[in-house]
């Protein structure tokens, strides 16, 4: 997330245990800092209950970074500092991986794209329950605001080796999940409020932001929105988006594809190293893993060239060359946390419908009496069959991104469901386009209700148009 120096921060809900103690705790997070020009004290966290009040901070000087526990009462700080002239200045406007692990004997040591740069004892923080979670911002007023881009926060309640924070660092699986995690429950803040003609601007910044850092504010009732909706807890499965929905989910599966091709390429690294390892067991596990990502990715790309595209794409009903049925032009739908502006699942659709004769005994007919051309094309448009929903992609950001805890179980099944049920389809039938080479998908979808049994077909009458490969729901 982009912050801009000035009023942008992050406020992170309170985790379900206070951190601290004697476990010790781990902060994660990659950062790009613009801010060099100031005498620094800018926050990439500060957590306590006001100033001096058990603050747990990682702060920045001009070129330095410093760690910091406090403690009240009385008031006392204890800091660990990288100092700039021993082991170099933090590197401006540059992504960097910066951890700090605070062992469980009170050592403390601060690491930078992996390497040691200050070591040191630190009393541990409290184990006490603290009011603000701050990313970005201080507990200190007269503290500049954070300025730069903040990605992959994570806070874990005990101290990481060295291979659980370079799996971390690489956005890999973990053995315990973080307590707190920049794509969990978090919100944006901004104070103090801009004046009033600058509000509109900044809460259009602020939206912005939110929707790319994949943050959660607060209550309230999700707005409605796009050509229709089901609302499920704070859910919202839309059959069609507006433009401004189009556009948001456009920039998120687009920052999201980035994520992945890194991800993608972390595995690759496991993988050889595997190999190496002679550790075939490892290197089947994660060739499966890529798969499954490179499907995944190549999926978000469909949605993302429909969102691009698709006003180019042919209106109106047409004739199916393949199978003869009538066809309106393909449709995107999602499922959206409108708190959040998250969306957590895509799904491109059409609706279909039979034509009262298939497509060749349509073309075989003799012509009209009249002397009119008779079509197959004419016999699809004329159909009065009812409407069914034929999904062509379904992308789970569950699935693209599942190194991120933030996104829900179970959203492409439920999406499925509501497209089954609320779309402008009168067959509350599904077809499922065939999956090309994905074993693991139709294991997925076979479990959710679909099947390829041709039985299932005839029955919802669609076995004349069945194509090998495809599924089926009633």
């Amino acid at each position: 997330m982009s912050f801009d120096g000035v009023q942008q921060s992050i406020e992170a809900p309170p985790p379900s245990r206070p951190l601290g103690g004697g476990a010790g705790l781990t902060v994660s997070a990659w950062v790009k800092r613009s801010r060099t020009e100031a005498s620094g004290l800018d926050r990439l966290i500060d957590f306590g209950n006001g100033a001096q009040e058990e603050n747990i901070v990682i702060n920045f000087g001009r070129h330095t970074m410093n760690y910091e526990t406090h403690h009240a009462p009385p008031s006392q700080r204890h800091i660990l500092e990288v100092a700039a002239a021993h082991d170099g200045s933090f590197p401006e406007a540059r992504w960097t991986h910066v951890a700090v692990v605070h062992a469980a004997d009170g050592v403390a040591s601060i690491f930078w794209d992996g390497t040691l740069k200050a070591r040191g004892a630190v009393l541990l923080p409290s184990p006490v329950a603290r009011s603000k979670y701050y990313v970005g911002k201080s507990h200190w007023c007269d503290d500049p605001y954070f300025k730069g881009t903040i990605s992959e926060v994570y806070v874990f309640d005990y101290a990481l080796s060295a291979h659980e924070l370079q799996r971390c660092a690489h956005g890999r699986s973990m053995a315990r999940a973080p307590v707190l995690s920049l794509a969990g429950a978090w919100r944006a803040v901004a104070s103090p409020p801009p004046p009033l003609k600058e509000e509109r601007a900044a809460v259009a910044m602020a939206a912005v932001a939110t929707r790319r850092s994949g943050l959660r504010r607060g209550g309230g009732e999700a707005a409605r929105g796009g050509g229709g909706g089901v609302q499920r807890e704070d859910l919202q499965f839309l059959m069609q988006l507006t433009e401004e929905q189009r556009r948001a989910s456009a920039e998120q599966l687009e920052k999201a594809h980035v994520l992945s091709n890194e991800h993608v390429a972390a595995l690759e690294k496991e993988r050889a190293e595997s190999l190496e390892r002679n550790a075939m067991n490892d290197v089947h596990v994660l060739t499966n893993r890529i798969d499954a990502a490179r499907d995944a990715m190549r999926r978000t790309q469909a949605v993302v060239r429909l969102i691009k595209y698709g006003h180019r794409i042919q209106q109106g009903i047409v004739c199916d060359e393949v199978t003869g049925q009538s066809r309106q032009p393909p449709r995107l739908a999602a499922c959206l946390d409108a708190s959040s502006g998250l969306f957590h699942a895509f799904a491109i659709y059409e609706l279909r419908s039979s034509p009262k004769q298939p497509l060749a005994a349509a073309a075989a007919a003799p012509a009209a009496s009249d002397g009119s051309d008779s079509d197959a094309s004419t016999a699809a448009l004329d159909s009065d069959d009812k409407w069914h929903v034929y999904i062509k992609d379904v992308v789970s950001m569950r699935q693209l991104l599942p190194m991120q805890t933030v996104w829900r179980e179970g959203v492409g099944s439920m999406l499925i469901a509501c497209l089954q049920h609320n779309s402008e389809a009168e067959h509350k039938v599904v077809v499922l386009k065939a999956l090309c080479e994905a074993p693991e998908l139709e294991t997925y979808y076979e479990r959710i209700g679909f099947t390829h049994d041709e039985g299932e077909f005839e029955s919802a009458g669609l076995r004349e148009y069945y194509c090998d490969g495809e599924m089926v729901r009633r």
